[in-house]
This record gives structure tokens, sequence and C-alpha cells, in this order.
């Protein structure tokens, strides 16, 4: 199933909101005038599922490796934690 860029990128903004109150922020908001960016206060949070500079920093204080490995055929898993993660060529999926 292929999802729209505009689905994808609302999916990792609520992931992000979830995330930000696992780690004790409260009141998160999304301003109009920063789409894309939720903030706690005045602070802007990290755009932890969609920069590696951000989410780096936070796996890395939560102990959390990523390991690759070879999944069921051509395809690949990332395993973050106990978390496994399967990814494919996308030219293989679209049928480019």
């Amino acid at each position: 199933m292929q999802i729209s860029d505009q689905e994808y990128f609302r999916s990792c903004i609520a992931r992000e909101r979830h995330l930000g109150r696992l780690l004790g922020h409260q009141h998160i908001e999304e301003c109009h005038e920063s789409a894309g960016t939720l903030w706690a206060g005045n602070q802007a949070l990290p755009k932890w599922t969609r920069d590696w500079r951000a989410c780096g920093p936070l796996m890395s204080e939560h102990g959390l490796g990523i390991r690759y490995a070879h999944g069921p055929g051509p395809d690949g898993v990332a395993r973050i934690g106990s978390t496994t993660v399967h990814f494919a060529d996308p030219r293989r999926v679209t049928g480019r």
C-alpha cells in the first residue's frame, strides 16, 4: 500500500507528537506559521521521525542501536531496540 507524501508527513507529525508526550511535554501545538514544527511552549521540538540529527541523540540517550540485516527475499530490515522495520527497494515495489 502506498500513501501520499501529505499522509506520510502528517503521520510523522502524529508520531512526533506522541513521542513528545511520552518524553514529558504536556502542551504540544503546531502553529500555522510553522507547519511541520511542533512546539512545547516556546520550544520547538525536534523532528525525531524526519531528521537523523534529531533522532540520533535520542536513540543514543536511550541506548537504542540500529542493526541492519537481510529480511526474507531481497528485502532488508533494520532492528532498532526491540522493533523491526522492514524496507525494500522502492523501484521493485512500484514496478519501475
